[in-house]
């Protein structure tokens, strides 16, 4: 009890708006735990089809950021197919990237929609999800208006879990450190992020800390005027630490 309200607090002083109800997962029928990163792992490294499905923003949405990068290191045991959003069009780009030759088949669905926040995902996820998922990557927080990161993120979460139910495993990416002017705002929501996750026992992949123990936090973020966007160096820093977290 006092690890939990100490806990509380430490999000309370953070700005964090956690809704308790939500956070609880009294809503849930089903009592089985969320999978871990250790179950995450067996899935990436099982000999069957996978199919991945990553919800996020404009920071992961181009074969040259973080998704890519992580498709084309797969290729080494897998044939992965990359399917890239087409925000144009609001649907996928016919053709996807192809990397790999031999291994079992990995179909990532790459639902990052420049400008999105986890609410906005919501009434577009019969398209950003064409296929049932064996994992999803929840990717949020700089776009989101401040105290809406937790009720976003559990909205999107039921559904999910409405559509899928349990067995497809989700976990939460808590995204870059960002500089000036968006430091204090998304760093506020990754916060707010991370606490939910915890509630909700689902696994964390933190970029977030990867990128703020960097002694030059600006080097790793494209000079933009927004400071949310990693450059080159950023997208391999979040590339690799998705990758030692799931390989």
């Amino acid at each position: 009890m006092i690890a939990i309200a100490g806990t509380l607090v430490a999000c309370l002083v953070a700005g964090c708006v956690v809704l308790a109800a939500r956070s609880s997962g009294a809503t849930d029928t089903d009592s089985r735990p969320e999978a871990s990163l250790t179950d995450l792992r067996g899935v990436m490294a099982s000999n069957s089809d996978v199919t991945v499905s990553v919800l996020g923003d404009s920071t992961g949405n181009t074969s040259d950021e973080w998704v890519g990068l992580w498709a084309r290191a797969l290729s080494v045991h897998h044939i992965v197919r990359l399917h890239l959003w087409d925000k144009d069009r609001s649907r996928f780009f016919f053709q996807p990237y192809l990397y790999g030759a031999t291994g079992p088949q990995l179909s990532i669905w790459n639902g990052s929609v420049s400008g999105s926040s986890a609410g906005q995902a919501i009434p577009n996820l019969n398209i950003l999800q064409p296929t049932r998922p064996d994992i999803v990557l929840l990717s949020f927080g700089h776009n989101q208006h401040p105290g809406t990161a937790s009720r976003d993120s559990e909205d999107l979460f039921q559904a999910i879990r409405n559509r899928w139910g349990k067995s497809v495993a989700v976990a939460v990416i808590l995204q870059n450190a960002a500089t000036s002017p968006r430091s204090s705002r998304s760093a506020r929501n990754v916060e707010e992020i991370r606490f939910w996750a915890l509630g909700r026992g689902l696994p964390i992949i933190d970029v977030f800390s990867a990128f703020h123990k960097s002694r030059d936090l600006g080097s790793l973020i494209v000079p933009d005027g927004l400071g949310v966007h990693p450059n080159a160096a950023g997208s391999q820093l979040w590339f690799e630490t998705v990758w030692s977290a799931l390989d």
